[in-house]
């Protein structure tokens, strides 16, 4: 062993020959007699080390002083330690050697002793007075590594310290730097020897009082220190032995945390199993308010959370928020534990609850799981039930379960809500959220209709008052005022009727109404109305021309195109107007069950379009730059913004020949018309093409896409009538009857069943649920895995198997854990059967022996007998 010569002398005290302090000084420069000679020191630790006790003593005869010396940061006593030799120990001690001297480390020599497994230098060194509750000191790098050597030794689980430590009665309620006894340093080690140890000495239960003076027990050294899940076996078993001589599983530590709430926090389920079939109490909370049901959900445990369940004593725990608002659901969100959030929504959860955060629980399991969709489409599934009657028979029925969708509030659409404008909307589609989006649009349809008429007979009288006021002849209003009047007064009633309600909706949807197109074409449909009956006081002559009767020629001879083609501003927004009301009805009639489909693959087209024109816009431009310069003689390419305009229409195949190779003076013919070639091969023939085939190429796709928009349109609608009620429902001016009526039109029961092999005379419900909704119900119904039905398409292959995986990486995980658990278990049978067949094998031979033993007494007994009859 190797040590560094670190050149300092140790104040020996005592008798030791080293001279006072006030005669170091003069002693040191003396040269020749320095008391810490390098040659001396170095002779000293290497018969240390080699084991020459004898030229320890000779050494120690000549330089008695060298016997504290520290040299390595070693003083020879600990060297002696290292090297495990006992005289040489001895030797030091009765010597004189100064026990209390730490190493460089801070340890003392009964820490070295036990760190080295050293039992008769342990032995030896308490029998001279060691302390076993001295503390190593804290070394230059600081930290809480202090700690007596009882500690170490029950850290090194060193059963033969413990027991030489133990004859000397240690104080076992002496905490480490870590504030750990010996007794949760022991539980940490799950060493049920050291326990046993520990137990059953005679003043247990005066240490062990001590000991959890702050809460902390042992029963939480035992859970919280790498107790994982495949180490839950002897978890258990420690914890069983425990509770043998100590049953105190409800003390709370400095967190507020019992022993149950450690063991549900680390998925301990055994364990907790334990504690509730011993009386532990579910019911305790932590000083920031999480109880059992808080701790099993963050470890995503279900074993867990079913043990807990299954008191029936925590039922009202799993809606209760801790001290920041966050109910369990939370919880098992964040540790993405689908299983817990069934079972939480199973025993009285929902997922349109609303906590401190503001949030629901469905958009928080939205917004964080990353498997939300197989979630909510699980969730979904169990809501639909078919009875065990065969399909074909007349009494075969199918129910709709929609607990899981409406809310105890007022407000029963939350969810579908949530699930509009987000990627999970295609779940709209279900045929749980489809059957139930249409009965509640069967019950308020008759309103939704209603306002559709009143805006379609606006918009009548409103044309009509356009098409008079801009026709080819129109009116002079300054000679019928009393008309004009009637006119701006049924138009300001109308508008009134109209805008009032669409301003209610949207102040209570202010937020998806603000992101919706529909609102603002609506908000400009309006004004424009308003401003153009507004603006109109008489004649509107900006196109109209007075001639005489036989004049033939055209109105427009002799005037400028300036004259011609100037508009005025009523013309322009009347213009505008007529457009955005008619396009406002089709968007309305866009939330028909008919015909909204349809409606709204208009939609789904015109965007594809848009995007399309966007991305090829600059083609189009020079384009129309370059014919606006070679044909500039011809009247559609002599402005800019024509030649913009005829290039549209040329790429849609509108082309008139003759218009380019008629026209005289055009420059460089033939360079013309390979121009004119090229446009017609890239924009006519390449660009149409491809639109039409981006556009309409899957038609089912736009089937399903626009049964999607459809079923959004009326939920948005749906949403939007809820918060319109509750709004109106506080509000004073509002009749109370009217608001009471479309309430009662509004509510539905939680549940339907439907009969789909009977009579559709005999069953309204036939009117508001489609039949092809049924069909899919029962389809989803009858599959024997539900992964065998159809996944929606606009999930990739790359999506379905991470939904896959993630769905089925936590069975992966169970069950593994559950294969550790069996081989830990066959491997404790296996050792338990060894050990009967040790004691079998025993007991065999003790029998054995015996019978040879009364054989031989049997043989000496004949003998006997024998002789005495000789």
């Amino acid at each position: 062993m190797h040590y560094e010569n670190e050149g300092y002398l140790e104040d020996t005290g005592g008798d030791s020959e080293i001279p006072a302090l006030e005669n170091r000084e003069s002693f040191s420069r003396s040269g020749s007699s320095k008391l810490a000679n390098q040659g001396t020191t170095s002779r000293l630790f290497a018969a240390i080390q080699g084991g020459k006790t004898e030229d320890v003593q000779n050494i120690l005869d000549q330089a008695s002083k060298s016997i504290n010396i520290s040299y390595g940061g070693l003083t020879p006593l600990h060297l002696s330690c290292h090297a495990k030799q006992l005289d040489i120990l001895t030797l030091l001690i009765e010597r004189g050697a100064k026990m209390t001297i730490p190493d460089n480390q801070g340890n003392s020599l009964l820490h070295t002793a036990v760190r080295e497994k050293w039992y008769d230098g342990v032995r030896e060194l308490l029998r001279h007075g060691a302390s076993p509750n001295e503390m190593s000191q804290p070394t230059e790098k600081g930290g809480d590594d202090r700690e007596t050597p009882f500690h170490t030794a029950v850290k090194m689980c060193d059963s033969m310290s413990i027991k030489l430590l133990m004859e000397h009665r240690p104080d076992m309620s002496i905490r480490d730097g870590n504030s750990n006894t010996v007794f949760h340093l022991a539980a940490s080690k799950k060493n049920l020897k050291i326990l046993q140890a520990l137990f059953e000495d005679e003043d247990f239960g005066k240490y062990i009082e001590l000991a959890e003076s702050d809460g902390y027990t042992v029963f939480h050294a035992a859970i919280s220190s790498n107790a994982g899940t495949h180490k839950e076996p002897l978890v258990l078993r420690v914890i069983q032995f425990i509770y043998r001589y100590h049953d105190n599983l409800d003390k709370s530590n400095v967190l507020g945390e019992t022993p149950l709430i450690t063991a549900c926090r680390m998925g301990l389920s055994k364990v907790v199993q334990f504690f509730l079939n011993n009386g532990a109490n579910p019911r305790q909370v932590t000083h920031t308010g999480e109880s059992v049901i808080h701790a099993a959900c963050s470890s995503g445990c279900i074993k867990t959370l079913n043990h807990l369940l299954g008191t029936k004593l925590v039922g009202d725990l799993i809606t209760s928020p801790d001290r920041n608002g966050c109910p369990p659901f939370h919880y098992a969100i964040d540790s993405s534990s689908f299983e817990c959030c069934k079972i939480l929504l199973e025993n009285g959860e929902h997922l349109t609850a609303v906590y401190k955060n503001g949030k629901s629980n469905c958009a928080l399991a939205i917004e964080r799981l990353p498997f939300a969709k197989q979630f909510l489409r699980e969730l979904f599934d169990s809501g639909i039930i078919l009875s065990e009657t065969p399909q074909h028979h007349k009494n075969f029925k199918v129910t709709f379960d929609y607990s899981v969708l409406m809310s105890s509030g007022k407000l029963q659409c939350s969810i579908i809500s949530e699930i509009v404008s987000t990627p999970l909307e295609p779940l709209i589609k279900h045929p749980l959220l489809d059957s139930y989006l249409n009965i509640r649009w069967y019950h308020i349809r008759k309103v939704y209709y209603t306002k559709v008429l009143w805006f379609f007979i606006y918009l009548v009288f409103h044309t009509y008052f356009i098409m008079i006021t801009f026709g080819p002849e129109p009116e002079d209003w300054t000679a019928h005022p009393v008309s004009l009047v009637l006119y701006k007064t049924f138009h300001a009633i109308f508008i009134t009727l109209i805008a009032v309600p669409g301003c209610l909706l949207l102040f209570a949807n202010f937020k998806k109404y603000l992101l919706q197109l529909e609102t603002y074409t609506r908000v400009a449909f309006l004004l424009t109305s308003a401003i153009i009956v507004g603006l109109v006081s008489g004649k509107i002559e900006d196109y109209v021309e007075q001639r005489d009767e036989n004049e033939t020629a055209p109105p427009t001879e002799g005037k400028s195109a300036k004259d011609v083609t100037e508009l005025s501003t009523e013309r322009m927004l009347a213009s505008m107007s007529v457009v955005l009301g008619w396009g406002e009805l089709m968007m309305l009639l866009g939330r028909f069950p008919t015909v909204g489909s349809y409606i709204l693959m208009f939609s789904k087209v015109g965007k594809s379009i848009i995007k399309f024109l966007f991305s090829f816009i600059s083609v189009l431009i020079g384009f129309s730059l370059a014919f606006h310069i070679i044909y500039q003689k011809l009247n559609v390419f002599r402005d800019y913004k024509l030649s913009f305009v005829k290039i549209l229409t040329m790429m849609t195949g509108g082309i008139i020949y003759k218009e380019f190779v008629d026209t005289k003076g055009s420059p460089v013919a033939v360079y013309c018309q390979i121009f004119l070639s090229l446009f017609l091969f890239t924009v006519t023939i390449i660009m149409s093409n491809l639109l039409v085939g981006l556009a309409v190429n899957d038609i089912p796709e736009l089937k399903r896409e626009g049964k999607i928009r459809r079923l959004v349109k009326q939920a948005s609608y749906l949403i939007a009538f809820e918060k319109l009620l509750s709004v109106t429902g506080t509000t004073r001016f509002f009749p109370k009857k009217l608001h009471s009526f479309l309430q009662a039109r509004h509510l539905i029961e939680s549940s339907l069943t439907v009969f789909p092999n009977k009579e559709f005379r005999k069953h309204r419900y036939l009117r508001t649920v489609p039949a092809g909704v049924i069909k899919e119900a029962i389809a989803l119904g009858t599959c024997q895995s539900k992964e065998d039905f159809p996944m929606d398409d606009d999930e990739d292959v790359v999506e379905q198997l991470k939904s896959f995986r993630i769905r089925y990486s936590g069975d992966l995980k169970n069950q593994t854990n559950e294969f550790k658990d069996i081989s830990e278990m066959c491997l404790n049978i296996q050792k338990q059967l060894n050990i009967m067949k040790n004691a079998t094998d025993g007991q065999i031979s003790k029998l054995s022996a015996q019978l040879d033993k009364q054989n031989q007494n049997y043989q000496n007994v004949i003998t006997h007998i024998t002789q005495n009859k000789s």
